[in-house]
């Protein structure tokens, strides 16, 4: 799984505010050669735009809609990271529980390792940045919470790459083992709390997966064959996310859907109490150096900026919040390599400019 915090820069202006989202797009679109590409900006009142152009697969001319589901990839970092937000809340958890107080038979090196610490990426464990990194516990047997227990018993019983707290190094297996804590601790999965903590609670649709195996007329992901040409990937082969690293980046979602849970960290960092967490509470997962609690800090036009890519080699996702100008910007695109990534970050850069100006 690829995926990183990426440097937004705001060179040219590519749309004029007079344009519509459609036509902005399907330039963006064409111009990269793209299947499809999907874009919302919201506020944290409600959707202010939203467009989807192209097609759900290259070799067909289905067209997509907003409401179609598109994979987010590490996206779902920040689900997971809300999710353990509310045990932490709740008095299940602390945001400095170690992995050595609900896993004990841990490497020295990792005992004071923290729950922040995983889910800010400082906690020293290698990147697992590539999906055949999980092969092996694919084959391991028993459910998927099992699974995921037995990695993160397993990882923390070999010594960091670094001292935990000391630098940060971006890993999706530290995001698996916070969610098999909170799975210990609860008793139930990654499957059902993300569910009933989060999007029960805040209306929201999600499914598990690529996005054409929760229904037929869904997009199908994509990877490059040649300079705009796609092959479309067959969402029932041989290639998954493995459960085990859910937690990480597995989540499919429509536009409408992932607005509701922008506007839940734009309400709460605008100091809306009230929605699912306290306001300080995601205030917290926004402060850090590099990385914040599911999400890349930066700044964005000299702005405070809340950010992040997302990727499992066939989708692209991108998304960024301005809390300062109430506004949260998603790019989707059904594809994945150099140009999907140009692609959506172009369009990024085009919405925040149709907002902000040149």
């Amino acid at each position: 799984m690829r995926s990183r915090v990426f440097a937004l820069l705001l060179l040219v202006a590519l749309s004029a505010r007079a344009d519509d989202l459609d036509s902005v797009l399907e330039k963006i679109r064409a111009e990269h050669g793209l299947p499809a590409l999907a874009a919302i900006t919201t506020s944290a009142d409600g959707t202010i735009e939203l467009s989807a152009v192209g097609t759900r697969r290259s070799d067909r001319p289905d067209r997509v809609t907003t409401t179609d589901l598109f994979h987010i990839g590490s996206n779902t970092k920040a689900m997971t990271s809300t999710m353990i937000a509310t045990l932490v809340e709740s008095g299940a958890l602390k945001w400095d529980t170690r992995a050595s107080d609900v896993f004990h038979d841990v490497h020295p090196q990792f005992r004071e390792l923290t729950l922040t610490q995983l889910l800010d990426h400082s906690a020293g464990i290698p990147a697992f940045d590539d999906l055949a990194d999980f092969k092996r516990a694919m084959k391991w047997p028993g459910t998927p919470k099992e699974r995921r227990r037995r990695f993160a018993i397993d990882t923390l019983q070999h010594a960091p790459l670094y001292p935990p707290g000391s630098k940060h190094l971006y890993s999706n297996a530290g995001y698996a083992i916070a969610a098999a804590m909170a799975e210990e601790v609860t008793g139930k999965s990654w499957e059902e709390l993300i569910v009933d903590r989060v999007m029960k609670p805040l209306s929201i649709s999600i499914a598990i997966g690529w996005p054409a195996r929760h229904g037929a007329s869904q997009p199908w992901g994509h990877t490059p064959k040649s300079r705009h040409r796609w092959k479309p990937d067959n969402p029932d082969g041989a290639y998954q996310v493995p459960d085990v690293v859910r937690p990480a980046g597995d989540v499919s979602i429509a536009l409408e859907e992932y607005a509701k849970f922008l506007r839940l960290h734009l309400r709460g960092l605008r100091g809306d109490e009230g929605l699912l967490l306290r306001a300080n509470t995601i205030r917290r997962m926004h402060t850090g150096e590099k990385f914040g609690l599911g999400w890349g800090l930066q700044t964005i036009r000299d702005l405070p900026a809340s950010v992040h890519a997302g990727s499992a080699d066939t989708f692209y996702a991108i998304v960024a919040l301005l809390p300062t100008k109430n506004l949260g910007f998603a790019v989707f695109t059904n594809a994945a390599g150099k140009d999907a990534e140009a692609a959506t970050k172009a369009a990024l850069r085009a919405m925040i400019i149709r907002q902000l100006g040149n």
